[in-house]
Parts: structure tokens; C-alpha cells; sequence
């Protein structure tokens, strides 16, 4: 992993700080747990932040580093920190001065994650918890938000993740009153949790928490991030979808747009899953996804103004040249499933949520076979992309969208194609102005976009999209016949 500090210097780390007594600063493990905690420091990404000398990452071995030594406070800061930075910012990476954290809780080893991350600065001027906050497990929680956009998500930890009397044994501790047995149950639910956090996925640990737009009056932000911070651009319409704007589809289809109509387009990329919860909360005008179920459910919940289909492409099973699970030539998406599960083959999930992963999740359930925990399964929590990149740098078979595969095969070493599956369908919404009266400013503009998309214009670029370099189109559009007419299916009327 890259910015990861060497396994040895995580195990020194780890293994340097003796439990002591007193004070905040004395949570460590011990010895005999050091290498798994190690081994999950190590599978865990970075936290990925934009500052004026570029893109930095944090690994959680650093943030032990920076700290002094590990820490379930500072374990948990971190994932919460993965998780609103996912949630607001989708595959992008923030820049320091468009994400604002605010919290309550009484970690100071989440204190000094925050101090790492918000500022970059050293352990001179730490942060420490102010005369009176209160230690109470139910005040673990984080807001963060991201200024230009007005957005805010609320991460909570669920309280049954530390210990009732944790901060009942820690004021104790402080105040020099713990007894040698009261020592010995608090190092017992430090050690648990350092093991834990790391391990447990976001979901566990906080809940789906969903994004929503805030609005501020009064001095809400200093005047030097105001200035950073614009409103909403009037003429400006967003659109939420994952792999056809990292393709780069949407800006083409974009470029055709508003040479004819003006305005702007700016996309989100974002899985579908996290793309229709923009919209559920007002934050895209447009979404374009992956996942049938998931944006009927979309629309029945009233927040598409209108549905239909967009194109498609196919999805398809790469792996390794050797095929150890012996699906090369097999159609069907669950037997190549089930080969891989009997082989134990390495297998790469993305794990984010998103379109291609709730797939593979229904794939295994219908086959009545469950992969986690198994030593050939893993999860990338990355992009379509980078999660190719990940499988074939480890040798893992992947699936994927046949358009991702067609314009990075060439960069790949170690996989081959070996499963073309079914249409992978992609769905238009065009989000409610009347569920989302804050977006009718663009109605309008939206609207048009949506027309054009599904209209014989839109429909003729997506068909020529890639075959000047491909040879062939990167996608089929719906109204061509390459995937049938399909009409609109609306969520609720305009």
C-alpha cells in the first residue's frame, strides 16, 4: 500500500508502549496482540487529503506514529474519517480547505488524528479536550462537512462498540484511583478495540448515515472560508454516476450539451448506491446507475421526477492467465461464482456499495454461499479502476463493466478476460424539483440535459463513444435497438 510505513516500524510501535498509568494518554496494547493489530493496520486504505504541496495520504500506522502509540480513540477517529470523506467526496480526494470536522467526543487520540489530517502540523500545539467535556460513549460522533457544496453527514459511532464503563475506569485512572484490578479489565477493552475497530467494516461500526445540505445564518464560517466556500452556481446542473465520467463519457456527452444549450455540467463520481443518496438528499440533479433495484427504490420513494433507461455495456469476470477456478468460457455469472468459491480462488470484491458489488452480493446470496472471512476473499473499497489495478497487481479474479476492461486491458500483466456476462443496464433519474424545491433554480436546464441524454442526439454520442480508439462503441445506447426502446418510467409526475 502506498504511503504505508514499513511493517517492522508498525510492530515497534506497537510493541514500545508498556500499559502505564494516568491520564488519557495510556491506551496501548500489549505485546502478544501487536501482529494482529499490525496485520489490520496494513489492510487498511489511507485517508487521502489535497494540501498546498499536494495530495497527501495518512495511513493509520502513521497516525499511531504521530500519536505516540496505538489507540482506540484514534482508531476509531480514523475509520469515522474514511467514512464522512467517502460519503461527501465519493472517489474524489478533498481539499483540506473544503472539509470542516466538528465533534464531541472525548478522544484525545482522535484529537491528534484531526490535528494530523486539518492542519498536517506536529505534536507542538495539540489539540486537548477542553475544561468540561463530558467522557460519555453516546457523544462519539463526527460532523463533517464539505463547505463548497454545503453538505454535512453525521458519523456515529453505535454505543455498543465501547464499553459501558469505559469512561467511568478512565476518570478513575485519571485520577489516580484504579485499582490493579480495575487496570487489568480496562487494558482487556483497550486491547478488544484496538483489535476490533480496524477489523469491523464502516457500516458496523457507524450505521449508513446518509449526506444532507445545510444551510447557515450568522458567522457560520470565518470570511477567509467563506471566500472558499461559493454558493451554488446558478446555470450549473450535477450529475451523480461512477465509471461513464471516469471514462470519460459524461464530459463528452457534456461537451455536446451545452454547446447547444449553455449552462455547465459538473459530475460527481460516486458509485450508484452513494450517487442516488446525493439525490435522495437534493445534492445532484441528474443520476445515472447501475443497480435496477436500487433506483426503483429511488423512485418509489418520490424523488425521481423521471426514469428510464440510458445504455448499457456487459459485465464481465476477469482473473488470473492460469485460471485456477477453470471459468474461462462460462457464461453464467453464478456458476463462475460457484467455481471460484470451490477453488478458493483469489477474488477481489469492491466492497464500496456501489453497482458492480451489490451484484456480485446478490450473485453469492443466490447460490447460497457467503465469502467473507475466507483467506482468498478481499475487498478493494475502491473504484472500478483502481480496483482492477488492485486485482491485477495481487492476481485476484474481478468482476467489472466490459467498458473499464476494453480501455485498460493494456495496462494489466497478470489477467485475462474470461467470463462476457449479461447486459450491465444503466438507469437515468432525473431528480424531483418538487421533492427538492432547493434544486427548481435549474429545473429547467436539468430537464433539457435529460432530454438530450435520452434523446436521438445524446443517444448517437453514446454510440459513438470509443470506437475511433476501441474499434467499437463503449457503450449501447437504449434507443438504438442495441438494448431495446425502453420507456419512461416515472417516479412520480413532473
Amino acid at each position: 500500500m502506498k504511503g504505508q510505513m514499513p511493517a517492522g516500524m508498525v510492530l515497534a510501535l506497537l510493541l514500545a508502549f508498556l500499559p502505564v498509568r494516568g491520564g488519557w494518554g495510556a491506551e496501548c496494547v500489549s505485546c502478544h496482540q501487536a501482529r494482529g493489530v499490525q496485520e489490520r493496520v496494513a489492510d487498511l486504505d489511507p485517508i487521502r487529503i489535497r494540501t498546498d504541496e499536494g495530495v497527501r495520504s495518512i495511513t493509520l500506522g502513521e497516525a499511531y506514529r504521530f500519536h505516540g502509540h496505538s489507540c482506540p480513540g484514534l482508531t476509531l477517529t480514523f475509520r469515522a474519517a474514511q467514512y464522512g470523506i467517502r460519503l461527501l467526496f465519493g472517489e474524489e480526494v478533498p481539499d483540506r480547505r473544503d472539509l470542516q470536522v466538528l465533534t464531541r467526543a472525548p478522544l484525545a487520540g482522535g484529537f491528534d488524528l484531526l490535528d494530523l489530517l486539518m492542519t498536517g502540523e506536529g505534536r507542538k500545539t495539540p489539540t486537548r479536550p477542553p475544561e468540561g467535556m463530558a467522557r460519555d460513549r453516546d457523544l462519539i460522533a463526527f460532523t463533517f462537512i464539505r463547505k463548497s457544496t454545503r453538505t454535512a453527514v453525521d458519523v456515529r459511532m453505535k454505543p455498543e462498540h465501547y464499553p459501558e464503563d469505559f469512561f467511568a475506569y478512565k476518570k478513575k485512572q485519571s485520577d489516580g484511583t484504579l485499582t490493579p484490578a480495575e487496570w487489568e479489565v480496562l487494558h482487556g477493552y483497550i486491547k478488544g478495540m484496538i483489535l476490533r475497530f480496524p477489523a469491523l467494516s464502516l457500516e458496523r461500526l457507524f450505521g449508513e448515515p446518509r449526506p444532507y445540505p445545510l444551510l447557515a445564518w450568522g458567522e457560520a464560517l470565518p470570511a477567509h472560508e467563506r471566500a472558499a466556500a461559493p454558493a451554488p452556481e446558478y446555470g450549473q446542473i450535477v450529475v451523480a454516476t461512477g465509471s461513464p465520467y471516469e471514462l470519460g463519457l459524461v464530459d463528452e456527452l457534456a461537451r455536446a450539451f451545452t454547446a447547444g444549450h449553455g449552462g455547465a455540467v459538473r459530475c460527481i463520481k460516486t458509485p450508484t448506491g452513494p450517487g442516488l443518496d446525493l439525490g435522495r438528499n437534493g445534492l445532484a440533479h441528474i443520476t445515472i446507475g447501475h443497480e435496477r433495484e436500487a433506483t426503483a427504490r429511488f423512485a418509489a420513494e418520490g424523488h425521481a421526477a423521471r426514469r428510464t433507461d440510458l445504455m448499457h455495456n456487459y459485465t464481465v469476470i476477469v482473473g488470473p492467465r492460469g485460471d485456477p477456478a477453470g471459468i474461462d468460457g462460462v457464461r453464467d455469472l453464478g456458476e463462475a461464482h460457484r467455481r471460484i468459491f470451490r477453488a478458493g480462488a483469489p477474488y477481489l470484491s469492491r466492497g464500496d456499495g456501489g453497482g458492480m458489488h451489490l451484484l456480485e452480493r446478490k450473485t453469492w446470496e443466490s447460490l447460497g454461499l457467503d465469502p467473507a472471512g475466507t483467506g482468498w476473499y478481499a475487498t478493494s473499497r475502491r473504484f472500478m479502476l483502481d480496483s482492477l489495478h488492485d486485482a491485477d497487481a495481487r492476481g485476484q479474479y474481478h468482476m467489472l463493466d466490459s467498458s473499464t476492461w476494453a480501455t485498460h486491458k493494456a495496462e494489466t500483466k497478470n489477467l485475462r478476460l474470461f467470463v462476457l456476462g449479461p447486459p450491465n443496464r444503466y438507469e437515468i433519474c432525473l431528480v424531483s424539483a418538487e421533492k427538492h424545491p432547493h434544486l427548481s433554480y435549474n429545473r429547467g436546464l436539468a430537464e433539457a440535459f435529460y432530454e438530450f441524454l435520452t434523446g436521438d442526439e445524446g443517444q448517437r454520442v453514446i454510440a459513438r463513444f470509443g470506437v475511433g480508439q476501441y474499434g467499437e462503441p463503449l457503450y449501447h445506447p437504449s434507443r438504438n435497438g442495441a438494448g431495446g426502446e425502453a420507456g419512461d418510467r416515472s417516479g412520480q409526475k413532473r
